[in-house]
């Protein structure tokens, strides 16, 4: 129980004491049973990290219904219910409130008015907020209220015309908001080839394209050339099938990288493949370039090489790869 609960319920117990238990005696619904309930509420909406504020709402429900003429239990449900956002059920409360009260309780009423403002505002219901807003000229927020209730009026009022303004203003490209994309040196997908035996089924001399957007490591371009040299060799004599390849990335860095991969396998495709130390030292740096993260002096250094090669070659248009 929170400090103020603990300070204010005694009193009002003392205070209603004799009544408590003379209703007691009658046997008749007491005040007691009110005041306990609203005590627990009390505790429940003070202490919200605790106790829910559902939990709240049900006992000052409970409250108001062993109490109808107390308009204090509505008042504190139209703030559990604020609170929560369930603006109308807050404006239904503070009604609830004000019609028990009357012109009784100026404090509550004070209290109360600049809640249900909000509350029509929240709900758009200018007309009512005004209604509501004329009566506590003096509330030093009665000025804000003001501007609110004009501004939510005019958004109102013209509503289509700020639907179709947010419609014409929305960019026909909209741009990530991350400028610098992740960058992978190995990707994490599963391979996957994209020739299959029906596509190959096709008329030889009859040429069979593939766009690759976002290439990547090109693990899934290899796997296509693969798959392609195997079904090639399925055939007697020299293929007469022409393939065209597009790689595509939104980072640049891959794009450069597997241009060096490029032309690190077409060095190797002019070698004999017998076996020889340069052959093995060849394919050494293919491995360490494509999933190495450390590699050896001599890979580094025949890295180098290629990315001079690879460009100059872009930079001359000689050199390049006339595949």
């Amino acid at each position: 129980m929170t400090c103020e609960a603990v300070y204010i319920v005694p009193r009002l117990m003392m205070a209603h004491s004799a009544e408590m238990k003379e209703k007691q005696l009658r046997g008749g619904p007491t005040i007691h049973n009110s005041l306990r309930s609203a005590n627990e509420a009390t505790v429940t909406y003070l202490d919200a990290k605790a106790l829910a504020k559902t939990r709240a709402i049900d006992l000052y429900s409970k409250a108001a219904a062993q109490a109808p003429n107390d308009p204090k239990p509505h008042s504190n449900l139209s703030a559990a219910h604020f609170e929560i956002g369930n603006y109308r059920q807050c404006i239904v409360d503070i009604s609830n409130a004000l019609s028990i009260s009357g012109d009784a309780d100026s404090d509550l009423t004070e209290k109360l008015l600049p809640r249900i403002i909000k509350s029509r505002l929240h709900v758009q219901d200018v007309q009512a907020a005004e209604a509501a807003r004329n009566q506590p000229k003096d509330h030093p927020n009665m000025d804000k209220f003001a501007t609110a209730c004009t501004n939510i009026d005019k958004a109102r009022k013209s509503s289509a015309q700020a639907v179709q303004e947010l419609i014409h203003g929305i960019p026909r490209y909209l741009s990530t908001l991350d400028d610098n994309p992740e960058y992978y040196a190995a990707g994490h997908d599963t391979v996957c080839s994209q020739v299959d035996d029906g596509m190959m089924r096709r008329a030889a001399n009859d040429p069979i394209s593939f766009f690759f957007g976002g290439i990547g490591d090109a693990r899934n371009l290899y796997a296509t050339l693969i798959d392609i040299s195997r079904f090639e060799g399925m055939d007697k004599g020299p293929s007469k099938r022409k393939y065209h390849m597009t790689v595509n990335d939104l980072k640049a860095s891959m794009l450069a990288r597997n241009l060096v991969m490029f032309y690190l396998l077409d060095d190797l495709s002019n070698m004999t493949l017998s076996g020889s130390q340069q052959e093995i030292e060849h394919l050494t740096v293919i491995f360490y370039v494509y999933i190495g993260a450390i590699v050896p002096p001599f890979v580094a250094q025949k890295l180098r090489e290629t990315i001079k090669r690879a460009a100059n070659a872009l930079c001359s248009g000689d050199d390049l790869l006339t595949w």
